[in-house]
């Protein structure tokens, strides 16, 4: 495991300055550190493929606050914005814009307070 101790090795690896400085970072090192990278049980995270646009994943631990983080591992067809929706304690749908999209998305499901 890794732990960074200052803002700019957190923004070295793609977190934003004002999330580093939320968790308490500043120009400076930190008392203490966040130990990285984050872990997810694989009820959590994975990959889903569109097809015509869409893909349902079913997935009990899913809530009505969960928010799907995704993103394009393997691009195909034409490409669309993607949004998801969410059916609590069964399944959540990502959706694209284009009925022809054909990617793998990964994805992380993490919760809203």
């Amino acid at each position: 495991m890794t732990v960074f101790s200052t803002e700019s090795e957190l923004m070295n690896m793609g977190m934003p300055a004002e999330l580093a400085t939320r968790l308490g970072y500043t120009s400076t090192t930190r008392t203490e550190s966040i130990p990285f990278p984050v872990q997810f049980p694989s009820t959590r995270c994975g990959e889903a493929t569109l097809v015509g646009g869409t893909v349902t994943v079913a997935n009990t631990s899913i809530t009505a606050k969960s928010i799907v983080l995704m993103s394009r591992k393997t691009t195909g067809g034409t490409l669309g914005h993607l949004n998801f929706s969410v059916s609590a304690g069964v399944s959540f749908t990502i959706t694209s814009s284009s009925g022809t999209e054909t990617s793998v998305i990964s994805y992380v499901i993490i919760e809203r307070p």
